[in-house]
């Protein structure tokens, strides 16, 4: 009994440091960096850093789940892009809100609340607000959030909670900046 209560204690601890780590991260740098928080074996494997400068630093991995923190990135041409929503001018956000991409993978995996009953599935619409997607390829959306729902945007991901609203799971989440 005794060696299951420091399990859970430990358990608790933890989720609670990664969870802060990537709170205090997106608080405290989201106007200058770029976030990308990614699930491929292939993908961690090749962005782990090597110390030359413009790589992206590995910031936290658990299990095949990681969070990297890179150099602010600009977002590519709207054009390639069909607009569900136009997105609001940074005057009017006051510079608290994120932008991002998320690629999702194939339709057939998807979580199911029977599937991880302790776990509560959230879809990404409750943290965010879907802005356009990429033309001839709909695992890509363009979305924003404000910088608090983006940081339990990332911790849902990490922890294996998150999931698009046609039921895909995301596979990458990068934050790019929108320019007027």
């Amino acid at each position: 009994m005794l060696i299951t209560l420091c399990y859970v204690y430990l358990w608790l601890r933890f989720r609670s440091c990664y969870a802060l780590l990537i709170r205090s991260c997106v608080h405290q740098f989201h106007r200058t960096s770029s976030f990308t928080f990614c699930t491929h074996s292939q993908e961690l494997g090749k962005k782990i850093p090597s110390g030359r400068p413009g790589e992206e630093k590995l910031c936290l991995k658990l299990g095949n789940k990681a969070f990297f923190i890179d150099h602010s990135q600009l977002f590519e041409d709207l054009n390639k892009w069909s607009l569900l929503l136009e997105p609001p001018s940074d005057s009017d956000l006051g510079g608290r809100r994120i932008a991002f991409i998320t690629e999702t993978s194939l339709p057939r995996e998807t979580l199911s609340a029977a599937s991880h009953p302790p776990k509560k599935v959230r879809k990404l619409s409750e943290y965010c607000l879907s802005l356009a997607l990429c033309h001839g390829d709909s695992s890509r959306l363009l979305a924003e959030a404000s910088v608090d729902n983006f940081s339990e945007l990332g911790i849902a991901f990490m922890e294996d909670r998150l999931q698009m609203d046609n039921g895909s799971l995301p596979q990458k989440i990068t934050c790019k900046r929108l320019t007027s």
